[in-house]
């Protein structure tokens, strides 16, 4: 068990590796943050200058020694294809994780955010355990409640945000 959630390094699964985001994954993140079809449940996409102030913020937040927020794309193991972006926010006050993900359209439907999310709910339930892992889905957005019910987080009314049931939660590794 640990204190404060560290940076993250790399998270091998069986076809996909999770990987801090860094300075050429700029390509990827523009695709999914400025594009207003793949946000539609999230949040308005980004214009360019928006786009490059907020890359230039997760690129650095991710390589702090304390996380409080960090970005992790998710590659293909076999073809080392950017399939999409696994973000996180740790509350440290409160020992609360919450995660999110995007995926490109085409790598959508292959169970691949399933498996990034598996290996990263897996990961953090075994490295900080005290914390709460939670997710915010919009209800209307049946694939990401479908999947986050799959990986064992169940929405909480009062809360109104989905809560991972550790007695539940996904194997990896």
């Amino acid at each position: 068990m640990q204190d404060q959630v560290k940076r993250f390094n790399e998270l091998v699964g069986q076809r996909l590796t999770l990987k801090p985001i860094t300075d050429s994954d700029y390509a990827l993140y523009a695709s999914l943050y400025g594009d207003d079809n793949i946000l539609r449940y999230i949040s308005p996409a980004l214009d360019s200058d928006s786009l490059h102030k907020s890359f230039t913020s997760a690129v650095k937040l991710s390589q702090q020694d304390t996380c409080k927020r960090s970005f992790l794309v998710a590659v293909l193991n076999e073809t080392d294809e950017q399939t999409g972006i696994l973000g996180l926010t740790v509350n440290q006050s409160i020992k609360q994780i919450e995660v999110g993900i995007i995926f490109l359209p085409e790598f959508q439907r292959q169970n691949l955010a399933y498996e990034a999310l598996q290996i990263l709910v897996t990961f953090l339930c075994n490295q900080y355990v005290e914390y709460k892992i939670i997710a915010e889905v919009n209800p209307q957005n049946r694939a990401a409640v479908w999947l986050a019910n799959r990986l064992g987080f169940r929405y909480n009314n009062v809360s109104a945000l989905f809560e991972l049931e550790k007695q539940h939660k996904p194997l990896w590794g």
